[in-house]
């Protein structure tokens, strides 16, 4: 259970680099967000959540969105943006499904990871990032029963449905934690 804080390294010029220009310099938290798996495996569309389910609670005085998500999802994000006034940034020049060592220079940007279960996770845990993953009621087997913490990534928090396709208890859980 004494897993290493970090299996891969990065740019750490980058990652800096990066983090100046996403928080323009704002003293505001850096929060990268991935809510949906590609995966199509049997049971995984239960792991993707509802962006507004998952950013509606915090405060957008002290935090800044950026997206880990790989795929196509500037529609959600525009529409995030318009009707719930939620900014949420896309790195045009990463490819967050092509280019691993952008998104690692991203993902260590960021104050903190929140996602649902998937590549990104991995990631990050590698990377020793601060990450908090919402898992669904049917986890994969790799996330253990009832235990908060990863067996393989120390920096990882685990937080678990109740109830079947019902995200209230894990985001309740991820808000009274406070971030970062």
């Amino acid at each position: 259970e004494n897993t290493p804080q970090r299996y891969l390294k990065h740019s750490k010029y980058n990652s800096e680099a990066l983090r100046e220009r996403l928080l323009k310099r704002q003293e505001k938290k850096l929060i990268g967000v991935s809510w949906l798996t590609k995966s199509t495996l049997p049971g995984a569309s239960n792991r993707n959540l509802n962006l507004i389910e998952l950013l509606k609670n915090f405060d957008k005085e002290t935090v800044r969105f950026v997206s880990l998500q790989y795929g196509d999802v500037s529609k959600e994000i525009s529409k995030m943006r318009e009707h719930h006034g939620i900014d949420i940034i896309e790195v045009k020049d990463i490819d967050n499904r092509e280019d691993i060592d952008g998104l690692a220079s991203l993902m260590i940007a960021c104050d903190q990871i929140i996602s649902v279960d998937n590549a990104t996770v991995h990631l990050a845990g590698a990377l020793g990032v601060n990450t908090k993953i919402l898992l669904p009621f049917n986890n994969d087997w790799r996330w253990g029963k009832g235990r908060r913490d990863s067996l393989w990534y120390n920096s990882v928090t685990l937080y678990r449905q109740k109830f079947l396709n019902d995200w209230s208890h894990p985001i309740s859980a991820l808000m009274t934690d406070k971030i970062a």
